[in-house]
């Protein structure tokens, strides 16, 4: 649907593809009025909620400014009514990539991660924005213009609004969507969410990022969330036996089953 030398809404130049899925595409693309290089993110299967989610995601996005946190510079419609997204282009890759790469991070480092996307992800909890789809690979590691690391939060696609602003009719109740690895028990249950739900699956990601492993293993669906409804944790210090004591605290107390136990 994208293919390079294409102009987009009669701005967007596409250069090549970035990233394919079954709902969308992202492309790098160069707007020459501006001089600049942007991320243009497409939505193939435009139905009526592929739609909702879409434009979610997009008002999400538009009212956050930390640093943390994805920019998103404009939304439109093309003449066959796609509806498109023009972020920011980010250099660098996601943690999930980094962990591939590196395999366990020092302690430092994953510590730093999870601190910088915690203040991406509050401010989205301020606006009463649930994320619902933490993991390594939504969570982008580039780098400042003085060359230090930053790591941005990205794909608010499944976020959820909560409060005055929720929108009627999306993500009710007993709608499960998510990676189940990262999912804590209420939205693996599909239970009503809230802030806390984002904070398991951050403890999840500071747990795979210290040890490369996840603290609920299984090869499907079910056995992923019966460990997630049933079972504790993994203990992290089994595959990282040098994991300050204080760090285990922080992982665990955000791996408890009931979102009152875990960190508000």
């Amino acid at each position: 649907i994208l293919s390079p030398g294409m102009v987009v809404d009669g701005k967007y130049r596409i250069e090549r593809v970035l990233a394919k899925g079954g709902m969308g595409v992202i492309a790098a693309a160069w707007r020459d009025d501006l001089a600049s290089r942007v991320a243009l993110k497409l939505l193939v299967d435009h139905d009526g909620e592929a739609r909702t989610r879409f434009a979610q995601e997009a008002r999400a996005l538009s009212r956050l400014r930390s640093e943390h946190v994805v920019k998103v510079f404009d939304v439109g419609e093309l003449a066959d009514e796609t509806p498109y997204m023009v972020m920011e282009f980010l250099v660098g890759g996601d943690l999930d990539s980094v962990l591939r790469e590196r395999g366990p991070l020092p302690v430092e480092t994953a510590v730093e991660c999870i601190l910088q996307a915690c203040e991406g992800i509050a401010e989205a909890h301020s606006h009463g924005i649930v994320h619902r789809d933490l993991k390594p690979s939504n969570l982008f590691l580039t780098k400042r213009p003085d060359g230090r690391p930053l790591v941005k939060v990205v794909d608010f696609g499944i976020a959820k609004q909560v409060g005055p602003l929720a929108s009627p009719g999306l993500t009710q109740p007993l709608d499960v969507i998510g990676s189940p690895q990262y999912m804590s028990p209420e939205q693996t249950r599909g239970d009503v969410v809230d802030a806390r739900t984002d904070v398991w699956s951050l403890g999840v990601c500071l747990y795979q990022l210290l040890t490369d492993e996840v603290p609920f293993p299984g090869q499907t669906v079910a056995t992923i969330a019966a460990g997630v409804l049933r079972d504790a944790p993994r203990p992290p210090q089994a595959f990282r036996p040098d994991l300050p004591q204080r760090v285990v605290d922080v992982i665990l107390r955000c791996l408890q089953k009931a979102p009152e136990d875990r960190f508000a």
